[in-house]
């Protein structure tokens, strides 16, 4: 449904103020992602597995580690997997360590941000599942650059990998970034928009 959607996607008019990066850029790092039992998650996700499963509408024994323990409906992979509603959570809680290439322009300051919010989400289990206390290995690549009245948005594809190198899962997520919560945006887009496409 995503792929629909990006196909459909008209090209921005000028040059983005907050996506300085064109469209193919990829991460310089592999992240180490893994969530463990007892352990909060990240700053994205302030808690732990086990609170978290405490409260899902889809929960299963097959995410439990006391089922698993207990030999009660152990999970067919003969241990506790992560439950779909995680797997967003294991691909996006290390994207702060993400390193990308020195953009062509940068024209606000690293303390100074728009407010953003996520708009749609797609996740893939290639060679899934996934499991509870392994690491994984997670890159990206921004796939879409866009805008609407209000917002500029960026489309980034996360895949990651387990230890031998094989596609686990997919992400792909869109990042809408509120214009007017900048100052000076239609300033700064102006300015932006000086900038030849050449270089980016």
């Amino acid at each position: 449904m995503v792929e629909k959607q990006l196909k459909r996607l008209k090209p921005i008019k000028g040059n983005s103020v907050f996506v300085t990066h064109p469209v193919g850029t990829r991460s310089l790092n592999i992240e180490k992602a893994c969530i463990e039992w007892g352990k909060e998650i990240g700053s994205l996700f302030p808690y732990t597995t086990e609170q978290k499963l405490n409260v899902i509408t889809e929960w299963h024994p097959w995410f439990s580690k006391e089922y698993y323990n207990a030999s009660v409906s152990p999970s067919p992979w003969g241990k506790p997997i992560l439950s779909p509603e995680a797997l967003n959570q294991i691909m996006l809680y290390t994207m702060k360590s993400a390193e990308w290439p020195t953009p062509s322009y940068e024209l606000l300051p690293k303390n100074k941000t728009p407010v953003s919010l996520f708009g749609g989400c797609e996740i893939k289990l290639i060679n899934g599942p996934v499991f509870v206390g392994e690491t994984y290995f997670i890159e990206r690549e921004i796939t879409a650059v866009g805008e609407t009245p209000k917002t500029e948005f960026i489309w980034t594809k996360t895949v990651m990998k387990d230890e031998k190198g094989c596609i686990i899962a997919e992400m792909t997520l869109q990042d809408m970034m509120l214009k007017y919560t900048v100052e000076n945006y239609d300033e700064l887009r102006s300015i932006a928009n000086g900038f030849s496409t050449s270089k980016l």
